[in-house]
């Protein structure tokens, strides 16, 4: 197999991988009223941290309009708010409310239990972390403001 292939077949392995966790929480997130967007930008909130409307486009990989408007959503649902930096009046910055905070905890850990990973063990899952750290680069989202 060459490089390019095995590149393509990585990658392809990576969706399946995707749509298995997608397939997997499919009935959880139907029973939390939330969509796989929505979902996803509770998981990637954190459950800790505040980050601004722009980074956590960055985050997930959408535009303004898009994240504006699924943080509206969010925050009609009671799952996030909004809140002013100390450090620059102009920024939002978006955190995540005790009700999110529950709700992101019910995926992780779902999603943890359910993950294709657990048929690694420890040692595997380890080296994977490993490489696919070292294949996605480092993360450059600044989160608080």
């Amino acid at each position: 197999m060459d490089e390019q292939q095995l590149t393509r077949d990585l990658i392809d392995r990576l969706f399946d991988l995707h749509d298995q966790v997608q397939v997997a929480l499919k009935t959880l997130l139907r029973e939390l009223r939330l969509t796989e967007p929505q979902a996803t930008a509770l998981w990637r909130l954190g459950s800790d941290d505040s980050v601004t409307a722009s980074g956590l486009a960055e985050r997930l990989g959408c535009d303004a309009s898009t994240i504006t408007a699924m943080i509206d959503r969010l925050e009609e649902q009671g799952l996030a708010r909004r809140s002013q930096s100390p450090v620059d009046r102009r920024v939002k910055l978006i955190r995540l409310t005790e009700r999110g905070r529950e709700k992101r905890d019910r995926i992780v850990r779902y999603a943890t239990e359910h993950s294709p990973f657990t048929r690694l063990n420890s040692h595997e899952q380890l080296q994977l972390h490993s490489l696919l750290n070292d294949a996605a680069g480092p993360r450059s989202v600044q989160t608080n403001i």
